[in-house]
C-alpha cells in the first residue's frame, strides 16, 4: 500500500517516471496487485518517456493478468488433454 501511495503522490506532482518505479517496486513485492498494476499503467500512459518507448504498458498487463481465471481454465484444458493421452496409452509407456 505504501509503494501505491507514494507512485499517487509522485503522479501528482508530474513526475511520472518515478511514479513508475514507485509502481514497480511495489508489484516485485506484490505481483499479484491490481491497484498496483492499475497505477503502473495510468503512469506510463502519462508519462513522456512513453513516447520514446516501443513497448505499450498492455503488454505488462496482459503479462500480469495472465495469472487470471483465462489462465486457470487453459491450464485444466492441457491437464485434462494430458490425462486423456494418458489413459489411451499416447503417453507415458
Amino acid at each position: 500500500m505504501a509503494y501505491f501511495r507514494q507512485g499517487v503522490a509522485l503522479q501528482y506532482l508530474g513526475r511520472h517516471a518515478d511514479a513508475l518505479a514507485a509502481f514497480a517496486s511495489g508489484l516485485a513485492q506484490d505481483p499479484k496487485s491490481l491497484q498496483l498494476l492499475v497505477g503502473m499503467v495510468e503512469a506510463a500512459m502519462k508519462s513522456p518517456l512513453r513516447a520514446a518507448s516501443h513497448e505499450t504498458p498492455d503488454r505488462h498487463v496482459k503479462a500480469s493478468v495472465s495469472h487470471g481465471k483465462a489462465s486457470r481454465q487453459k491450464r485444466e484444458k492441457r491437464q485434462r488433454e494430458r490425462e486423456k493421452r494418458w489413459k489411451e496409452g499416447k503417453i507415458g509407456t
